[in-house]
């Protein structure tokens, strides 16, 4: 889908977007870069949902995201130990 996506040049701006339904979404992340996909959609701990497609999973994880790109040298711009610390639950069990 995203191999024809990319031919057709009437779209100004592509942008990937995976739920991470049976724990697919970094491994379509991975495939969309192969075709030379750039952007994609991440939420912070895959927070989200999708009312149009019922039994859909989260999204892709921002954190999860980013730690793909750093271990494949793709630079993000991003302060991946900022990250994990903002995705990291507060106030549960874990802290106490």
């Amino acid at each position: 889908m995203f191999e024809q996506a990319l031919k057709d040049r009437r779209q100004q701006v592509l942008c990937g977007h995976f739920h991470d339904t049976r724990a697919l979404a970094l491994a379509n992340v991975h495939a969309a870069l192969q075709l030379g996909m750039a952007r994609f959609d991440a939420s912070l701990a895959g927070i989200g949902g999708c009312p149009h497609a019922p039994g859909a999973s989260g999204n892709a994880a921002t954190e999860d995201l980013a730690f793909l790109l750093a271990a494949m040298d793709i630079d993000t711009g991003i302060d991946l130990p900022a990250l994990l610390a903002l995705a990291r639950p507060r106030g549960g069990l874990a802290e106490r």
